[in-house]
C-alpha cells in the first residue's frame, strides 16, 4: 500500500457479532440471507456468529488470495479456510461470480 501522506494506527474497541445480533431487533431471529464484505476479516466475522441460534439459510462472502476463481482452481479454492469453515458448518456453494460465493444450509 501506499499512502501520499503516509498513515496513523489507532486501536478501536470492536464487538462481535454475537455482540450486536443480540442487542438488536434480530436477537434469536434466524437469518434468510446474511451477506458478509469486510476487507478481509471474513473469516473473523463468521467464527463471531452463533450458527445454532441464528442459523442462515444462505450466506453470501467474498473469497480473495486463493489464487483464480473457484470454477478454474476448485482444489485450491476447496482448500480456503472460509470454505473449510462453511463446509463443517454444513454449507455448500450454490453461486460464484469471482470473488463472490453464495453458501446454502444443507440441512435444517
Amino acid at each position: 500500500m501506499h499512502f501520499k501522506n503516509g498513515f496513523q494506527e489507532k486501536k478501536i474497541k470492536t464487538n462481535t457479532l454475537n455482540y450486536i445480533l443480540d442487542r438488536s431487533k434480530y436477537k434469536n431471529k434466524k437469518i434468510d440471507f446474511f451477506n458478509i464484505d469486510v476487507e478481509g476479516n471474513e473469516l473473523n466475522v463468521l467464527k463471531s456468529l452463533n450458527f445454532e441460534k441464528y442459523q442462515p439459510s444462505l450466506i453470501c462472502v467474498e473469497i480473495h488470495n486463493h489464487g483464480e476463481t473457484y470454477k478454474h482452481n476448485k482444489v485450491h479454492f476447496q482448500k480456503t479456510p472460509i470454505n473449510q469453515f462453511l463446509i463443517k458448518k454444513m454449507y455448500k456453494v450454490v453461486w460464484s461470480h469471482k470473488f463472490s460465493y453464495i453458501y446454502k444450509l444443507t440441512t435444517n
